[in-house]
């Protein structure tokens, strides 16, 4: 037997409460950041539902820069990206009387902020990040497959049963109404090295309306995913093979609307969304952090590393690990590439050392971290590795 290994992911959809919860996030760091781009701020979010006041609920907390909190109009402003973002997502018209806001911010000093300028980190933790040869995005299967086909679900979802043509054509389903927000979607994929063999598990959950019964929703949903990894296979020119078990709400029915209204979230529930999952999640989210605290910062450089790993033909695999400690400039670096190496680890080292700049202050600048649109496109994608368009991804 080949001494093989298993990588999982799992995507929530949007209107997941810990993924709607790193949304809002985001978008309030985003707020920050176009009012003060050298503000300070670790942002806590918990959404759920207060049964005794029958109101949804929404506490927010964390640190940030005393400037902002005392800001002109910073309360309501936040509230409003709070219910704007629930009502996109769960196609709802709530207003600031449906919900319940608990305030929790701790102020921090502008002598804080004035420290963020120096660029040095300001947390300690270690950084995971992997990239695979040939692939798309040099991501992992099981991450790239996991967050497109939940991609593709919400595009179903907000386009009210619309099917992209390609996915139409191939799966000869013509619309797919009823799809609610909630759900999630997680691949399991098994590797020989660096070696694609197989997908083992695939597990599809989604809330859906009682007007879209379980056995269309299973049929359906079926169709719909063999095309959208047949569309992959072609493009990819790769074999996925027989997947050993598909599962689409393997419960029964969900019609209950999920969301807060059934579940708490939190923005930190799932580290594992904004890092590389089964490879070594030893971070909190980062989402809703800025810059200086390093996690993301960190994360984005040992991916920009990998990349250029597999990209730059040294190895077919690289995990990447970046350890950094408070005040220092950069992370100290470790790669594996489990055994695919093509020239000796040393020169490897050497090779990324000269082309990956690991200091905190140089991927704050040239990943355009004290920017509002870095969170505000991190929130719309609500991914940090899967497009292509980010630098640290090139």
């Amino acid at each position: 037997m080949k001494d093989t290994v298993v990588h999982s992911f799992e995507a929530g959809r949007r209107g997941k409460p810990d993924e709607l919860d790193s949304i809002i996030a985001n978008s309030i760091a985003a707020y920050i950041m176009s009012k003060n781009n050298m503000a300070k701020f670790d942002l806590r979010v918990h959404g759920g539902f207060s049964s005794g006041d029958n109101k949804l609920f929404v506490a927010l907390g964390g640190e940030i820069s005393e400037v902002i909190i005392n800001g002109e109009g910073f309360v309501s402003d936040i509230k409003k990206i709070v219910i704007d973002k629930f009502n996109y997502i769960h196609q709802s018209q709530i207003t600031e009387e449906d919900m319940i806001f608990e305030l929790h911010f701790t102020p921090q000093s502008g002598a804080l902020a004035d420290n963020a300028a120096k660029e040095k980190i300001g947390d300690s933790g270690t950084s995971i990040a992997v990239a695979y040869a040939g692939t798309p995005v040099f991501l992992p299967w099981e991450r790239f497959l996991a967050v497109g086909f939940r991609d593709l679900m919400d595009e179903i979802y907000f386009s009210n049963g619309e099917i992209p043509e390609d996915i139409k054509s191939k799966s000869g389903v013509e619309k797919l109404e009823g799809l609610g927000a909630d759900g999630k979607i997680e691949f399991i994929v098994e590797y020989d090295a660096a070696k694609l063999i197989k997908i083992k598990y695939i597990t599809i959950a989604t809330v859906h309306d009682e007007s879209l019964g379980i056995e269309e929703l299973q049929e359906k949903v079926g169709k719909i995913l063999k095309a959208f990894l047949s569309k992959y296979e072609e493009e990819f020119s790769v074999s996925f093979g027989e997947v050993e078990k598909i599962i689409i709400n393997g419960a029964g029915a969900w019609t209950n609307g999920g969301g807060w209204p059934v579940d708490a979230g939190s923005r930190e529930a799932k580290p594992y969304r904004d890092a590389f999952s089964s490879y070594g999640v030893v971070d909190d989210s980062f989402s809703g952090e800025d810059p200086s605290k390093g996690s993301a910062a960190n994360a984005l450089l040992a991916r920009k590393a990998a990349v250029f790993v597999v990209k730059e033909g040294l190895a077919d695999f690289a995990r990447v690990t970046l350890t950094y400690t408070i005040g220092a400039p950069e992370g100290d670096i470790n790669i594996f590439t489990n055994g695919t190496n093509k020239i000796d680890m040393d020169e490897i080292y050497t090779r990324v050392r000269e082309s990956v700049d690991l200091t905190l202050a140089t991927a704050i600048e040239k990943f355009g971290l004290r920017s509002a649109d870095y969170y505000k496109n991190i929130a719309s994608s609500s991914d940090y590795f899967q497009n292509s368009d980010f630098e640290w991804n090139k």
